[in-house]
């Protein structure tokens, strides 16, 4: 069995309508490291004005993907 070591696509073109409304932008990816961020806005706040935490978890599993 040989193991993969390509590196997923990461643009947000590419994502599902779900990833990519999150608006998480990878800038680096390799093997060992995933980093990225998001540009708040109203679109992810909650009607109480504070960041949805459902975005966190949608960012945080995005990177854990990719970096897997």
């Amino acid at each position: 069995m040989t193991e993969s070591t390509a590196v997923p696509s990461v643009a947000l073109g590419e994502a599902s309508r779900f990833v990519a409304a999150s608006g998480f932008v990878v800038e680096e990816a390799t093997g060992t490291k995933v980093t990225g961020h998001v540009d708040l806005g109203p679109d992810h706040h909650t009607p109480w004005g504070v960041v949805h935490g459902g975005l966190y978890a949608t960012v945080v599993e995005s990177a854990g993907s990719i970096g897997a």
